[in-house]
């Protein structure tokens, strides 16, 4: 379980607080992770943090899957949809019925 609370500083910027808790009811394990992360939007659909947790947990069967170990960390988010896959093969000069479905079905 978790929680994420982030607010706007702007149209750019952005604040975020986080609070985790990893469960496992068979072995009566608890796990926890806390932190605090500043955003920046670079562009649209790009967004970068750097962040840190005061109180950190790994596990070996998350690794990657979230930032939760203790100390600190930058996290690139970016969105790719349809939209931008059909204008990045456009772009690079591809076509594919994956970036235009409805073009693909006639």
């Amino acid at each position: 379980m978790g929680a994420e609370f982030r607010n706007d500083l702007g149209a750019k910027w952005g604040v975020g607080v986080r609070g985790a808790m990893l469960v496992s009811m068979e072995s009566n394990l608890y796990r926890y992770s806390t932190g605090v992360s500043l955003g920046y939007n670079v562009m649209q659909n790009m967004w970068v943090s750097l962040g840190y947790n005061f109180i950190g947990s790994e596990d070996d069967g998350f690794v990657g899957a979230d930032y939760t170990a203790k100390g600190p960390f930058l996290k690139l988010r970016m969105k790719f949809d349809q939209d931008l896959l059909s204008k990045f093969l456009s772009f690079a000069g591809v076509r594919s019925s994956i970036a235009d479905p409805v073009t693909a079905a006639r």
